[in-house]
């Protein structure tokens, strides 16, 4: 018998360890400013697998808050890549929560892509803070699931979408919010056109491999 995807696989990203090794250095080449990227790899069973991941160039006008990919980097994974898989950027001094900005900038990208993830040094306190405040900003639904080492819920309080990342050498904590885009749920017999509902960013779980 076929082996059908549960729901929780369907909540699965699963990243590569060296893609992990490739989205920290990206970061610490550039700590005071937000650094964004792509994902490639595929849908499979057992949840999202990323292999790799490519930095862009941040053209944002102020990329301390924004991120902005240079479009001559972007356009060509839009067009030639079948592997574009999701988007990646950095909170150099937030946690790894949605902003207000990324959900706005959310439908040039949500149609391409199926994983967001966002990584962050700030400091526990301050992701633990700064979460609890915006936890009525993202999805609350998490999957049961036994977490391996090295992608561990960072603490209750915080978005069940945020995951420290403990076995990378790096003199500061990297913490990775991971988001599953999808569609909300029609709210009205009206909105029965898939292109009329809104993309969300679910929160998933995160594996290490």
């Amino acid at each position: 018998m076929a082996h059908l995807p549960n729901r929780e696989e369907h909540n699965t990203i699963r990243l590569a360890s060296s893609a992990l090794e490739q989205i920290a250095a990206h970061m610490a080449s550039s700590p005071a400013a937000e650094v964004c990227g792509v994902l490639l790899g595929k849908k499979a069973a057992g949840g999202m697998h990323i292999h790799s991941y490519r930095g862009l160039r941040n053209v944002a006008p102020d990329p301390l808050h924004h991120f902005s990919f240079a479009p001559e980097d972007w356009i060509p994974y839009c067009f030639e890549s079948s592997e574009l898989i999701g988007i990646f950027h950095s909170h150099p001094v937030t946690a790894p929560v949605p902003s207000i900005t990324d959900k706005e900038q959310l439908p040039e990208f949500a149609s391409m892509i199926s994983v967001y993830l966002i990584g962050s040094t700030a400091p526990l306190s301050e992701i633990d803070s700064i979460s609890e405040k915006k936890k009525g900003m993202v999805n609350e639904y998490l999957p049961d699931s036994s977490f391996p080492p090295g992608a561990i819920p960072i603490a209750a309080a915080a978005s069940p979408a945020i995951y420290s990342i403990c076995h990378i050498s790096s003199p500061t904590p990297l913490y990775i919010g991971s988001y599953k885009v999808a569609q909300q749920s029609c709210l009205s017999s009206s909105m029965t056109n898939a292109q009329q509902r809104p993309y969300i960013l679910a929160p998933a779980v995160l594996h290490i491999y």
